[in-house]
């Protein structure tokens, strides 16, 4: 499957895999669905991260300790 990347999930799955792309095929990641809003509405946007990664107790996306 291919997949167009926000920022924040690509800065993620490069910290954990690295730069090349070609190197993130068959790896499992994590993926959280948030609302938000985008270009002044409302969107769910999807976040992929680490699988170690999950809620903290903010509400915010972080890798657990």
């Amino acid at each position: 499957m291919l997949l167009s990347l926000n920022q924040t999930s690509e800065n993620n799955l490069i910290d954990v895999f690295g730069d090349e792309s070609e190197n993130w095929v068959n790896k499992q990641v994590k993926a959280f669905v948030m609302p938000q809003m985008v270009k002044g509405k409302r969107s769910l946007v999807l976040y992929l991260a680490d699988p170690s990664w999950d809620w903290d107790e903010d509400g915010d996306l972080a890798p657990k300790k």
